[in-house]
């Protein structure tokens, strides 16, 4: 599922304002994306986002860890100048 798709079901704001006025604790953070998850699954008109395979979950984090060591380099040859 797309996160884009969740995010308008997350209490945050003047909705958890709403539930601390009325004595109900606000939920954590992960608490509250957890209920948005939920409530989005429950609609029926919500597109999911297939699964990736192992080999691409694997290039991926090559990819992601190769570009994190190029962005260190940078940072060590900029700060030598």
């Amino acid at each position: 599922m797309q996160p884009s798709n969740v995010k308008g079901y997350v209490k945050r704001g003047s909705e958890a304002e709403q539930e601390m006025i009325r004595g109900i604790v606000s939920p954590p953070n992960d608490q509250a994306d957890a209920e948005a998850i939920c409530e989005a699954v429950s609609r029926p008109s919500m597109r999911f986002v297939p699964v990736k395979s192992e080999e691409t979950q694997a290039l991926l984090m090559t990819h992601k860890a190769r570009e994190f060591l190029v962005r260190q380099q940078t940072r060590i040859v900029n700060a030598s100048c």
